[in-house]
């Protein structure tokens, strides 16, 4: 009697077992499940962020070949004297445009002095018959070659002969006498430098060069105090 209750207490609480592992087993299968559609979701959206990253690396790759390319075009053309002569001007345009000038208004382009073989770049008709003469051509290669070079000694040669570019294009301005033998010329002329980098360039390296040009009635300006 005592070995069947026994047994049949050791079948109920086994029965209460196998009962107790398929609800567990249920639980397991349920939660991972869960945790299966946790990590496909998971994985989606990482997938979404790193195609996105994916995608904006290679649009800031295409921007910067771009820039390279541009730069690279930029250097080309101001490498050659013409173009550079343009790019100057067209920076004068850009900021008589913006100081409400107009052509054939507050001044006229390529046009002869009178009585003289003398063609400024720009000249500015002024009060009482006055004018005010600038050119726009400016030595920019050595300046160029100054900011590629890789080398302490490379860079002090260049520099060197940056400086000694602009004044002889200094003195071959202060030659043509637009302030002397024009009629009712003002009495300095102007050199346009076409970038601010430039000017704050020659200040640092050659503060005398402003006044030597000063002294030969050349002023040297900027795009800002050009605006001025």
């Amino acid at each position: 009697a005592h070995l069947a209750a026994g047994q049949q207490e050791l079948s109920a609480k086994k029965d209460v077992i196998d009962t107790r592992l398929d609800q567990v087993q249920t639980e397991l299968r349920a939660q991972m499940e869960r945790l299966g559609q946790l990590v496909g979701q998971l994985g989606q959206r990482n997938a979404e962020q790193f195609g996105k990253v994916d995608e904006s690396l290679r649009t800031q790759a295409e921007i910067t070949q771009a820039l390279s390319a541009s730069t690279q075009s930029l250097r080309e053309a101001l490498a050659n004297p013409k173009a550079r002569g343009q790019w100057g001007e067209r920076m004068a345009e850009d900021v008589l445009r913006l100081a409400g000038f107009i052509e054939h208004v507050n001044y006229e382009k390529q046009t002869a002095v009178e009585g003289t073989r003398a063609l400024p770049d720009y000249t500015f008709t002024m009060p009482k018959g006055h004018a005010l003469y600038m050119d726009v051509k400016f030595p920019l290669a050595a300046y160029l070659k100054y900011l590629e070079a890789g080398t302490d000694a490379e860079r002090a040669a260049h520099r060197e002969q940056f400086l000694r570019d602009v004044r002889l294009r200094v003195k071959d301005l202060a030659a043509r006498g637009y302030a002397d033998r024009a009629r009712g010329a003002l009495d300095y002329v102007l050199l346009f430098l076409p970038n601010e980098s430039i000017i704050g360039f020659i200040h640092e390296q050659s503060p005398a060069l402003v006044d030597e040009a000063l002294a030969q009635k050349v002023v040297l300006c900027s795009p800002l105090t050009l605006f001025a």
